[in-house]
């Protein structure tokens, strides 16, 4: 059985999300901002770019100004999430296409297109089937572009899974439990892939408490199978455990998100 929660529960939480992800995704805008400066230093020019899984459209943005790309095409399941990316890309003079699907259903729908660079930002760690969807991508990509990713890594908020399964009653895995090691993913990617860049990042953040860490998980929309933040009401006990859990084994809310950064061309 699959670690990962279902599409179903992914495009809830990420379109609840939508109003306070801008302010929320730091990690999620650091990690692209990275990719985009890699693909900067490529020197290729690219003509379309394809985003799968643009969220609210802001690195999308970043993406096109940095590089002047003439046309892009967002995907992103969340139907509030393509209406937001519409809203900050329809006060440019940016070409754009915007397709409000499922990521693998895109790729699928958009077979017989050729795409000069295929860029996805914090969102692959959510495929099922990602082998699949590699070599669905692969297909799409013009002879000589580039697929840019980043995807997080299963290091990913170990700590949080640390004091969760040793809490009583909230032994449950984290999401990221079902994420790619370093070494999986980057076998996978480069055998679709000769690569250009393969980075790991480890970003360390600290949270003022428990409390605060899950309400930005949950404003990030990355929370759907988190029982603690699923429950309509935080029990101030569960807190309490959680909090004390971090306290005593990390001096303090203290937590890690790995990714990796990848450049592959065809």
């Amino acid at each position: 059985m699959s670690l990962r929660p279902s599409k179903k529960a992914i495009e809830r939480a990420s379109s609840r999300a939508s109003k306070t992800y801008g302010s929320a995704s730091y990690v999620q805008r650091e990690l692209g901002s990275m990719l985009i400066e890699r693909l900067t230093r490529s020197g290729k020019a690219f003509g379309n770019v394809l985003d799968l899984g643009c969220g609210d459209g802001l690195i999308v943005l970043e993406l096109v100004e940095a590089l002047g790309v003439p046309h892009v095409t967002l995907v992103d399941f969340s139907e509030e999430m393509v209406e937001m990316a519409k809203k900050r890309l329809g006060a440019t003079s940016i070409k754009a296409t915007f397709l409000q699907m499922d990521i693998e259903e895109a790729v699928s729908k958009l077979h017989g297109t050729k795409f000069s660079c295929i860029f996805s930002n914090s969102t692959l760690q959510w495929i099922e089937d990602l082998p699949m969807l590699l070599c669905n991508i692969r297909s799409i990509l013009a002879p000589g572009g580039i697929f840019a990713c980043s995807i997080f890594l299963r290091a990913t908020l170990r700590e949080l899974a640390f004091c969760l399964k040793h809490i009583k009653g909230l032994d449950r895995p984290i999401p990221s439990a079902g994420f790619f090691s370093k070494d999986e993913l980057e076998r996978l990617l480069c055998f679709h892939f000769r690569p250009l860049v393969k980075e790991r990042v480890v970003l360390l953040r600290s949270y003022e408490s428990a409390y605060s860490l899950l309400r930005g998980l949950k404003r990030t929309g990355v929370t759907p199978s988190l029982p603690i933040v699923r429950r309509r009401t935080l029990l101030k006990r569960d807190l309490k455990r959680l909090q004390s859990c971090f306290d005593e084994r990390f001096g303090g809310v203290l937590v890690t998100f790995e990714a990796l950064l990848y450049l592959g061309i065809v």
